[in-house]
């Protein structure tokens, strides 16, 4: 159950940085 919970909530954190990173990439391409 840990090992789960720990794969989701670093998921997460994976998910939201990436989509972040890739916002402000393309808003400093535009």
């Amino acid at each position: 159950m840990q090992k789960y919970d720990i794969v989701i909530i670093g998921g997460g954190i994976l998910g939201t940085t990436i989509s972040y990173w890739l916002s402000t990439l393309y808003d400093l391409k535009i």
